[in-house]
């Protein structure tokens, strides 16, 4: 996968269309931040629908981003630029209940979902938390390369949280957390 793909530069197109470049986000604009978080997807040798739902991750919004350019009944436009399981895990990664989820992670019992839009819960497969933490942690990483205080802030989180993450993301994405965030190993 390349940030040069067909796909890729059809989805850039997709999202600077709605004005993303001119959103504000937390270090900068919102299209800025999607490309650098897919950038990282990149660098980390994953598959081409995860790059591109990296790109496409806050699309509907997030708990803590509110401001999509879609709404989930328009699903359909990003899967005609994206395909089908990348918007499914854009989607996942927006209307997840990240406190339904988290404590989960690394816990006995199965992961346990709740989608905060629809009010479904449900246990999603391995596959898809593995490729939601993915993205997960390039958004985090993504975030504290360009703000201190945001590693400040939230290193005590992340120091617990992150670790229990590792069986699941790439040794690349767990190395790059581990250095910005201090985390044990």
């Amino acid at each position: 996968m390349t940030i040069n793909s067909p796909r890729f530069q059809q989805a850039e197109t997709f999202l600077t269309s709605y004005d993303t470049g001119e959103i504000a986000h937390f270090n900068g604009d919102f299209f800025s931040h999607l490309r650098r978080t897919a950038d990282l997807l990149v660098r980390w040798g994953n598959t081409e629908y995860v790059c591109l739902a990296g790109l496409c991750h806050a699309v509907y919004g997030t708990q803590g981003f509110q401001q999509g350019i879609l709404e989930p009944d328009e699903r359909h436009l990003l899967q005609e630029v994206i395909g089908l399981d990348a918007e499914g895990l854009a989607y996942f990664y927006c209307s997840c209940d990240r406190s339904s989820l988290y404590p989960t992670i690394g816990a006995s019992g199965g992961f346990k979902f709740h989608d905060r839009f629809t009010g479904d819960r449900y246990e999603p497969s391995e596959q898809m938390v593995c490729d939601f933490l993915e993205v997960t942690f390039s958004n985090e990483v993504e975030l504290g390369s360009l703000s201190p205080e945001f590693v400040n802030n939230c290193r005590e989180f992340f120091q617990d949280f992150m670790p229990r993450c590792k069986p699941y993301v790439s040794q690349s994405a767990f190395e790059a957390a581990v250095r910005l965030f201090e985390l044990p190993v």
